[in-house]
């Protein structure tokens, strides 16, 4: 137990004096206290694993190969109760190693924190300056610090104004992609409800004004019966051209034939009247006229339907 440590090393902040002690040279055998007694390294117990492993060996009809199968390990109670010594053993020496610890250790406090606002080299030199001198120095390197580290915060304040104004655009663009997809929303919507009233107004026309299609195959099939019986009752274009030809010449000879009695007749009435002379009674006259005025009627007439047949 010859062996010795060497001291920790005295903080070496700025503004402490710049001074170390000497190194010193101490032995363990007289930091540990008597009463701890340094017991004597026992006897190591040594451990054997025994692996007891069994092979299996079937043999298999179609491949006949062989595997082998290892058996996990087994503790016997004697190995258990030695592996509980061992665990003792290592807590006694883990808490003999916590109390030499604690008698050697050295109670050095830990380096306070550095002041940015505070000069060491000038609170080094405060006895050689005069007090208002030193009481400005000081509040002069206070205020460079504040100003270093305002001009610090005032960056990061740029920088978190930048980054705002990023967002912001981005939430205003993302606004107004919004409101343009809620504008079609509402064209949309105030189209819908149109094209519904419109939709719902033919259905109303188409259920009270129109057929249904069961009513409207009946009424196409009663209006094509009546059509039937109304064409049976007509004569084709083509069926009746020859018979109105036909008709036409007829009627041109009957006229023909009209007009040969009229003149015949007017020829007899002429010399009847000439042979008469003047015996004929004013009775006789009128009746005379009559008959030549129905028969200019009649002829009349007859040319009057002859020019409609042939248009």
């Amino acid at each position: 137990m010859g062996e010795t440590v060497k001291s920790v090393n005295m903080c070496k902040a700025p503004g402490l004096p710049l001074c170390e002690p000497e190194e010193l040279h101490i032995s363990l055998n007289k930091l540990i206290t008597p009463n701890i007694e340094l017991a004597p390294p026992a006897k190591t117990i040594l451990c054997e694993c025994v692996e007891k492993a069994d092979e299996v060996k079937a043999e298999e009809a179609q491949e006949g190969e062989e595997e082998e199968v290892s058996v996990s390990q087994s503790a016997t109670n004697e190995e258990l109760m030695q592996l509980k010594e061992i665990e003792a053993e290592l807590l006694e020496k883990k808490n003999l190693v916590d109390r030499i610890g604690e008698k050697i250790s050295v109670d050095i406090p830990e380096c306070p924190s550095e002041d940015p606002c505070v000069n060491l080299q000038l609170e080094l030199q405060k006895s050689e300056l005069h007090p208002y001198i030193y009481e400005l120095q000081r509040e002069n390197h206070q205020l460079r610090q504040q100003l270093s580290q305002a001009k610090a915060s005032c960056k990061a304040i740029d920088l978190s104004l930048q980054y705002l104004r990023n967002s912001l655009c981005r939430d205003l663009n993302a606004g107004a992609i919004l409101q343009r997809r809620l504008d079609e929303l509402n064209s949309f919507k105030i189209n819908l409800e149109h094209e519904q009233a419109l939709c719902r107004q033919r259905y109303r026309h188409l259920q009270n004004d129109k057929y249904e299609w069961v009513d409207f195959q009946g009424y196409v099939r009663k209006t094509a019966a009546g059509d039937q019986q109304e064409l049976t009752k007509l004569v084709q274009r083509l069926h009746y051209i020859q018979p109105k030809q036909d008709a036409v010449r007829l009627l041109k000879q009957v006229k023909r034939k009209a007009l040969d009695v009229q003149s015949h007749l007017a020829s007899k009435m002429l010399s009847l009247s000439q042979r008469v002379g003047q015996q004929t009674t004013l009775f006789e006259m009128s009746s005379i006229r009559r008959v030549a005025s129905s028969l200019s009627i009649f002829k009349q007439r007859s040319e009057y339907l002859l020019a409609n047949r042939l248009h």
